[in-house]
C-alpha cells in the first residue's frame, strides 16, 4: 500500500463521521490516490450515542430519502462473479458467509453500479471476499484491494448490517479512478441503504444537517491557524462535509452522480489546482480531482468553500 500521509489520529474519525460499522480510519493511512488499496477500522462496539471529539457530536439515525417504488438496478444481474472464502472460520459459519455474499452481490452492487455508472467487470474478472476471524492488524475491520476484499468476521457476517457497502465503494473507486479519501462514502452509503429499505440499515448513522453545518463552521474557523497534519485533516473534513451538505440539501440521485463522476478522469477543469491544494493532498492527480469536485460544487450548486489555507 502506498502512503503519502502520516498515521492519522483520532480527529479523522470526526471527519469521516463513523462511516460504517465495519470501516473507518482512526489509525489508518490515507493512500496516495483513490486507486490504492484502502485500510479501514471498526468503531467502538456498541456505538455510543454521543461521540466526544474536539467538537462534541451527537450521532443520530439517518433520515432516509423516500425509497424508490421499484429498484430497477437490482433487476439487472451482476456482470461478474462474486466468490467468498470462509475457510479460516468454523465450517458452521459457511451459511452466514453465503448469505453475506448473495446480498452484497445481488442487492448492494447493482445499486452502486447504477448510481456510480461503474461496472466492475471492466476492471476485474471477479470479486473475492475473504472472511477471517480478525485481520493481522487487530485494529482493522476491512481492507479493499480492488478485486479482493478482506473483512474480519465480527464486522461482516456477524455485524448488525451483514452485507458490504463500504469496501465495495473502495473497489468501485479504484476501478473508475474516482476521488476516494472517503469523500463520497456517506452519500453513496446513505443512498444504498435508503434504496434497500432494509430495517437493519438503522445501524448506520450520520450527522443531521444542523450538526454537520455547525461542524463545518468550526472547521472553517480552525483551519485558519492549523498547520502540518492537523491542517491536512481539517481540509479533508471540510471537503467531505461540503459534499455531504450539498447532497442532503438536494436529496437526489442526480447530485450524487454529478459530484462522484466529476472526479473520474478525464477531468474537465476550468483551472489547474493551486500550489496550496497540491501540498495538502500531496499528489497532483488527486489535487486535480479535488479541483474538479470544487468546480462542480460551484457551477452546479453554487456551493463554494472559502478556505484559502486549504487551497479551496
Amino acid at each position: 500500500m502506498t502512503n503519502n500521509k502520516n498515521t492519522l489520529g483520532t480527529f479523522f474519525v470526526s471527519i469521516l463521521l463513523l462511516l460504517a460499522t465495519a470501516c473507518n480510519l482512526p489509525g489508518g493511512a490515507i493512500p496516495a490516490s483513490g486507486a490504492a488499496a484502502h485500510q479501514t477500522v471498526k468503531p467502538a462496539t456498541p456505538l455510543p450515542s454521543t461521540y466526544t471529539l474536539p467538537a462534541t457530536q451527537t450521532m443520530v439515525s439517518a433520515t432516509p430519502l423516500a425509497p424508490t417504488a421499484t429498484i430497477t438496478a437490482t433487476s439487472v444481474p451482476p456482470d461478474l462473479p462474486f466468490v467468498i472464502d470462509c475457510s479460516a472460520l468454523a465450517a458452521d459459519r459457511q451459511p452466514a458467509c453465503d448469505a453475506y455474499l448473495a446480498y452484497t452481490r445481488d442487492k448492494v452492487y447493482p445499486i452502486l453500479r447504477d448510481v456510480t455508472g461503474v461496472s466492475l467487470s471492466k476492471c476485474y474478472k471477479k470479486i473475492t471476499y475473504t472472511i477471517v476471524p480478525h485481520l493481522e492488524n487487530g485494529e482493522l475491520g476491512g481492507l479493499s484491494g480492488g478485486a479482493d476484499i478482506t473483512y474480519a468476521a465480527e464486522v461482516s457476517i456477524e455485524s448488525s448490517i451483514p452485507f458490504d457497502v463500504h469496501e465495495l465503494i473502495h473497489s468501485i473507486s479504484k476501478c473508475s479512478g474516482a476521488l476516494d479519501f472517503h469523500v463520497f462514502h456517506k452519500l453513496l452509503m446513505n443512498y444504498v441503504y435508503d434504496q434497500l429499505n432494509d430495517p437493519r440499515s438503522g445501524a448506520y448513522v450520520v450527522q443531521n444537517e444542523y450538526q454537520t453545518t455547525n461542524f463545518q463552521r468550526q472547521l472553517l474557523n480552525d483551519v485558519k491557524t492549523a498547520t502540518g497534519q492537523d491542517l491536512d485533516l481539517k481540509c479533508f473534513g471540510i471537503l467531505a462535509n461540503q459534499v455531504e451538505m450539498t447532497y442532503f440539501q438536494k436529496g437526489d440521485k442526480a447530485s450524487i452522480q454529478r459530484l462522484y463522476r466529476s472526479s473520474i478522469p478525464p477531468l474537465h477543469l476550468d483551472k489547474q489546482p493551486n500550489a496550496t491544494l497540491i501540498s495538502i493532498y500531496d499528489d497532483v492527480p488527486v489535487a486535480r480531482q479535488v479541483e474538479a469536485v470544487l468546480e462542480m460544487l460551484k457551477k452546479e450548486y453554487n456551493d463554494s468553500i472559502n478556505a484559502p489555507t486549504c487551497g479551496y
